[in-house]
């Protein structure tokens, strides 16, 4: 298949001999593979997509170069492939175009009238098998866009929205608002979802979005995001890096929401949270964390997941939580009944309040395993006000094996016995933005591992064997309160 590249003729070569006439796009020597090969920018701007619909559902090679380019990519199994995350790099400069909507943003099923405008620089749309590989996608240009909108217009990096598809060796960086309107918590660097919010419907098969070696920094609201009933990721050995302690948003490095499922693999999860004392936690700085600042964020948040989401070998490190499951047995939040969920063979340090939480549905049906995990507490450095527990479970089953459970150097040891405040439960504002409240606050005295209970219609059954604790004052501590219990079986 010969073709391609970026001149001023304005023509490009077909298999058959037929010559289109595409703009400033024109000829250069072919590349095995490959569809069609951009070299460079046209006049216009719009060289790679003028190839995009050039060669509809095929390989689409971009060569070395910053193109200000917004795409819309909609034939099934497209291929668009760079020289490299930091040679092929889409940038597009204010102001952006608004190019879509958030389907989940529908304040009812089939409500078209209250979705929330958004700009996604590489918008994959209603379609299936496309991928996007070796390339740089930068927002950081666009970013002034929205200056004018407030909270009204989100930003997206990559968006699969109702589609399946491969990400692949990609760099996202610099999806933010302006630092002013950072509390909107509406950039998300990479967005997988089928809009569930607006249909009603979760889409069969599955739409199953993989996401692969690929990294991701300078985000808002989340790293990662996957939404929905119907949503299947896969994110395998990705780095995902946030912007550490902020008082501007509550960050999630990956967040898997509202009846999605996912699998994740490998990769890095780090430097995602809130990191403020506002709310009613005492002291100030990142070692003031109960759970009680109000906007807590996870290096990987699981809120609604679907049953079967699984965590293995995964380093999540300084983030505010590490790890935190919360299932709010909500059927309007996506959620589909009892969920059961893996946290396995995971490195999990340096967190600023909890290393792994697991917060089951009312009713004490959902469950988790947690095996296998070293969990290392971040140094508190107001130890006598609170310590730095390792995994926290609160209703449900849940199965803690073999993890090694290791408190922050501090003189007085990172989980001393005093008492934490427990506060719950989340709210949610929005698709992209659940949270925690104060509604409920209940002295925990602190610990390697914590079971609660909030009355006796939410029990929490925990069974504990093998694992080794070091630096800890208290290895396990329960509470019930409001009739609640906490069933220890030891193993």
């Amino acid at each position: 298949m010969a073709v391609v590249g970026a001149m001023a003729l304005g023509v490009f070569a077909v298999p058959g001999g037929t010559a289109r006439v595409l703009g400033a796009v024109g000829l250069a020597p072919a590349v095995s593979a490959c569809s069609v090969t951009v070299t460079h920018e046209n006049d216009a701007d719009d060289a790679i997509q003028l190839a995009i619909e050039a060669f509809p559902g095929g390989t689409i090679c971009v060569g070395p170069g910053a193109f200000p380019e917004q795409l819309t990519i909609t034939h099934a199994g497209t291929t668009l492939r760079g020289a490299g995350a930091t040679r092929t790099v889409l940038d597009p400069a204010s102001p952006l175009v608004i190019n879509t909507h958030d389907d989940d943003s529908a304040s009812a099923v089939g409500n078209l009238s209250s979705l929330r405008p958004a700009a996604a620089i590489v918008l994959v749309e209603n379609t299936t098998g496309v991928t996007i590989s070796s390339i740089g996608v930068n927002g950081a240009s666009g970013s002034s866009t929205f200056s004018g909108y407030g909270c009204e217009d989100n930003y997206y990096g990559i968006d699969f929205q109702n589609s399946s598809g491969t990400a692949s060796s990609d760099l996202v960086t610099g999806i933010q608002l302006p630092t002013d309107l950072f509390g909107c918590q509406v950039g998300l660097a990479i967005y997988a979802y089928d809009g569930y919010f607006l249909t009603g419907v979760a889409p069969s098969p599955a739409r199953t979005v993989s996401i692969v070696s690929t990294t991701v920094t300078a985000f808002d609201k989340n790293g990662i995001t996957c939404d929905d009933p119907g949503e299947d990721c896969l994110l395998t050995s990705d780095v995902v890096t946030g912007i550490g302690p902020t008082p501007l948003t509550a960050q999630n490095g990956i967040q898997i929401a509202f009846g999605a499922k996912a699998t994740i693999h490998g990769g890095t999860i780090s430097q995602s949270g809130d990191f403020t004392g506002s709310g009613g936690c005492s002291g100030s700085g990142q070692s003031a964390y109960a759970v009680c600042a109000g906007n807590e964020g996870a290096g990987v948040l699981l809120y609604d997941p679907a049953s079967g989401t699984s965590i293995t070998l995964t380093h999540v490190l300084r983030n505010e939580f590490g790890i935190d499951l919360y299932d709010d047995g909500n059927a309007s939040n996506g959620y589909q009944g009892p969920v059961a969920v893996t946290i396995e063979d995971n490195y999990v340090t340096s967190s600023a309040a909890y290393g792994i939480v697991t917060n089951g549905a009312p009713g004490g049906n959902d469950s988790a395993t947690i095996e296998y995990n070293i969990v290392s507490s971040s140094a508190a450095a107001d130890a006598s006000t609170w310590g730095s527990p390792g995994i926290l479970v609160d209703t449900g089953h849940f199965v803690v094996e073999h993890n090694s459970i290791v408190g922050a150097s501090t003189s007085s040891r990172a989980s001393n016995g005093a008492g934490q405040i427990l506060c719950g439960p989340y709210a949610n504002t929005g698709p992209e933005t659940p949270y925690l409240t104060c509604s409920v606050n209940t002295s925990i005295p602190t610990a390697a591992i914590e079971g609660a209970s909030e009355s006796s219609a939410n029990p929490t059954v925990l069974t504990v064997l093998g694992n080794t604790f070091s630096g800890d004052s208290n290895d396990l501590e329960t509470v019930g309160v409001l009739g609640g219990a906490v069933d220890v079986d030891w193993a």
